[in-house]
């Protein structure tokens, strides 16, 4: 069976390629936008701009937490639950504000999609939606499979909640807390009996 430590890797995984992704065809939809527009219009999509920022805090993000679980310590404060938690948290809140704005000119995305000479802009307009409501329940399932395997194997303890979830599932218990020595061995009443 597989480790909720993996399990969480891959999550983190899966959501670096994905916000990578969100933010490529985000950055593509915006250089679409402003290629039609000629740069001059009052109008600057903002939307699809607060789609691409958040594609891109995310993947830094995730980029930033992989590199540190991988390279540098699992155990590192940066990685704490409670930290995590709350991060993925404003990311899962500012990706809900800028996919579903963005989603307000759906009907327009599709329309442009049946014409010829802006299809590839309703394409992009399509693929970005799509591709970031995933990234939404992507960052939501992530946050739900975290919060949930800590209540409920390990408590609400708030020392339980500064652990890295690796540092926590590998370990099983606090850092610190340290299970019981165990008593000396007396060699001289050991080598006797």
């Amino acid at each position: 069976m597989i480790s909720a430590s993996r399990v969480h890797f891959l999550l983190y995984g899966v959501g670096c390629f994905w916000s990578l992704l969100v933010w490529c065809v985000a950055a593509g939809l915006v250089g679409k936008w402003n290629s039609m527009t000629y740069y001059d219009s009052y109008y600057r999509f903002d939307s699809a701009n607060a789609v691409l920022a958040w594609g891109l805090l995310l993947w830094l993000y995730y980029t930033a937490a992989l590199a540190v679980l991988m390279f540098v310590s699992p155990a590192n404060p940066f990685l704490s639950i409670i930290a995590d938690v709350c991060i993925l948290f404003f990311f899962f809140v500012f990706g809900i504000g800028s996919v579903g704005s963005l989603s307000s000119v759906a009907g327009a995305f599709r329309a442009y999609s049946g014409y010829t000479g802006v299809s590839s802009f309703g394409s992009l307009g399509n693929a970005t939606i799509a591709l970031g409501w995933l990234l939404v329940f992507i960052v939501l399932g992530t946050l739900i499979f975290e919060v949930y395997y800590t209540v409920i194997n390990y408590g609400k303890d708030m020392s339980v909640w500064r652990q890295s979830f690796h540092d926590l599932t590998t370990g099983g218990m606090p850092r610190g807390e340290k299970p019981p020595a165990a008593p000396p061995v007396n060699v001289a009443s050991s080598s006797a009996v």
